[in-house]
């Protein structure tokens, strides 16, 4: 008996051009004298990547068949694997792709348990990796010179390659085909999506479609690691992998059209302020500080109170800014689109209350809506520093009502009618706030009160109308407090203007101070002077003991139409 020196198959396996690899694969074939096996062509399947941590195997059954020498038996077909891998030492990271290859009799025709000429070999070849990615890798299998391949017979495992993808909290993101099936091997035959998840490991909403495509809508208020599985099945077999979403950043969203179920989510926003207040809380996946809260625009208004937690930015749909430039948050490009802002469209953001509409904590920003009728339209203390822009306030109650914080605020206007207290009230605020006009009409208490503040405050074109006290009270300022045209005119009895011992200076540009039984103008100052910058056109007090009272002031008080006063000093008696 001779043995013949066995048929020798490769594989070749092509990675990046600093990564080198061949595999070689002995198969011994133990036979009788006389017998050789047929010759085929190669057979070469390829896979879209090897990928570290996971396995392919592939079958390839072969036909062995007598040729024309001599008739002898095949006594057995035995087969032995060698490997050897050759790697570029220059390669930064080298992943490591190893093939084995085992045999097995699939058919035996005389049923001797030997593999005879006319039987079927079954040839099994398992590919792994390990290390970093492998891509491109090729896998080239040639078919024995002594066997005839069995057409149609090949088939391979599928490989399903794990997956990561990003969201923006309460935004669900759709990836388009062929999504999770872009990294896989679907093997052969082509592998199909078996039993698809439905929801996440932490109760996301899945839609997971045949050709790999999916959405992905985080748990309402959810931000960290979220995933999902799926499986690749095939006549081979099955392989897993795991999709994760890592959520991050996050939106609440508010709509009064909307119909529930309601969890604030862009797909089913909370439909009233009443709704999210009951939530924010900052408990589990509850509203929490630093959060942002978004307002759909509507023609009904929307009824607070609401109270914010620190750090909270809240955002009407007037804002001028976009969604993302306000919150700072860039959406992944898979994700739901956000709502535009500033639509121009006539319908606004209007918030009432019958109490105070929004009460602020601290480090909060406030943008894009209207301070309709309420208690107090914006109200807080020790509030850290406040952020206002595209915000008008505009109803019936106080406008605003702020003690203690740092003010960074630039208002579309200002107004404030039948206030049951003062129609505005700041009272130690630093920064600096900016409205084109201010109107306050008809407040029980003072019009306007500025006390012990340091900040640059300008009302722009003011008017203070019916107060039941004070019309505009400035004491013990150390921040410039800027008018345009000022106008005064309280109740009897009641004083237009009074300026108490102010550091800073003090500026009107025109306008008419008009008090009955009440000084009209009073600015003093118990040492020091007050600078002054003040220009009004008229100045009357009908039947007060003193029309304009001047007392340790600088600059200058010019009244520019007729006014019996004096400028500098201390005016004494009626205009």
């Amino acid at each position: 008996m001779s043995r013949p020196r066995a048929a020798v198959s490769s594989r070749k396996s092509r990675l990046t051009k600093t990564q080198r690899i061949s595999i070689v694969a002995l198969i011994s074939l133990l036979v009788l004298s006389g017998v050789a096996l047929s010759s085929s062509a190669a057979l070469r399947a390829k896979l879209g990547l090897a990928k570290a941590g996971k396995a392919a195997e592939i079958v390839q059954p072969f036909q062995a068949r007598k040729n024309t020498g001599p008739g002898a038996n095949l006594l057995r077909f035995a087969g032995i694997e060698k490997t050897a891998r050759t790697v570029n030492p220059s390669a930064p990271l080298v992943p490591t792709v190893t093939a084995s290859k085992t045999d097995s009799l699939f058919a035996d025709a005389d049923s001797d348990s030997q593999a005879d000429p006319g039987d079927t070999i079954k040839y099994t070849v398992n590919i792994g990796a390990s290390g970093s990615d492998a891509t491109g890798v090729t896998f080239t299998d040639n078919v024995d010179p002594n066997t005839t391949f069995v057409a149609g017979s090949l088939t391979a495992t599928p490989v399903a390659v794990d997956d990561s993808y990003s969201a923006l909290g309460n935004v669900r993101i759709s990836v388009a085909a062929p999504g999770v099936l872009a990294n896989d091997f679907t093997g052969v035959p082509t592998a199909t999506i078996t039993s698809p998840p439905v929801t996440s490991a932490n109760g996301g909403e899945v839609t997971l479609n045949a050709d790999g495509s999916f959405t992905y809508n985080p748990p309402a208020g959810f931000e960290g690691t979220d995933t999902f599985t799926y499986t690749l099945t095939n006549a081979a077999g099955s392989n897993n992998a795991t999709v994760t979403i890592t959520v991050s950043g996050m939106i609440w969203f508010i709509d009064n059209n909307a119909s529930c179920p309601c969890d604030g989510r862009l797909t089913k926003p909370f439909n009233s302020l009443a709704s999210f207040q009951a939530v924010n809380n900052g408990a589990g996946n509850n509203p929490a500080a630093n959060d942002n809260i978004f307002v759909y625009e509507s023609a009904i208004d929307y009824v607070g109170p609401v109270t914010l937690l620190t750090g909270q930015k809240f955002i009407g749909q007037d804002a001028t800014g976009t969604l993302s430039s306000i919150t700072g948050l860039t959406p992944p490009p898979e994700s739901d689109p956000l709502p535009t802002t500033n639509s121009g469209n006539g319908t606004i953001v209007n918030i009432t209350s019958a109490g105070s509409a929004i009460t602020i904590a601290t480090g909060n920003r406030l943008t894009g809506f209207t301070g309709g009728n309420a208690g107090t339209d914006i109200t807080g203390a020790v509030f850290g520093t406040l952020t206002i822009s595209d915000v008008t306030l505009n109803g019936a109650g106080q406008a605003l009502n702020l003690s203690n914080g740092t003010l960074a605020a630039t208002f579309v206007s200002i107004s404030s009618t039948n206030s049951t207290t003062t129609g505005i009230s700041l009272t130690s605020v630093a920064g600096n706030l900016t409205s084109p006009t201010t109107t306050i009409t008809n407040p029980t208490g003072t019009g306007l009160s500025v006390n012990t503040s340091s900040g640059s405050l300008n009302f722009g074109n003011t008017n203070a109308s019916s107060s039941g006290s004070t019309g505009v009270s400035l004491t013990t300022n150390t921040g410039t407090i800027t008018f345009g045209s000022l106008n005064i005119s309280p109740d009897a009895s009641q004083r237009g203007l009074l300026a108490t011992d102010n550091t800073n200076t003090i500026t009107s540009t025109s306008g008419a101070v008009t008090t009955i039984g009440a000084t009209a103008v009073e600015i003093t100052r118990t040492s020091g002077t007050t600078p002054l910058a003040i220009s009004e056109t008229s100045v009357a007090a009908n039947g007060g003991s003193n029309g304009i009272v001047l007392s340790n002031t600088s600059g200058s008080f010019t009244v520019t139409g007729s006014s019996a006063g004096f400028c500098g000093g201390q005016v004494t008696g009626s205009p």
